[in-house]
């Protein structure tokens, strides 16, 4: 599988620290990801490209609806 970096690049309320390249259950490479809040989160890029909602650390969800 190709390798992708995603370092610095914003998804919904998600900014890409750091690429960890362990992978998730699709095949897809962990992020190490800052949320506007302010909270550190740790996700599958799949989940963060694929989201059908913003995606977001899941800390503040009513304020991101």
């Amino acid at each position: 599988m190709r390798k992708v970096d995603y370092t610095w690049q914003e998804f919904g309320h998600l900014t890409v620290l750091e690429m960890l390249y362990g992978y998730g259950k699709h095949g897809e490479a962990y992020c190490r990801c800052v949320c506007e809040c302010g909270n550190e989160v740790i996700k599958d890029s799949y989940n963060i490209r694929h989201s059908r909602y913003h995606a977001h650390c899941g800390r503040k969800t009513e304020e991101y609806k």
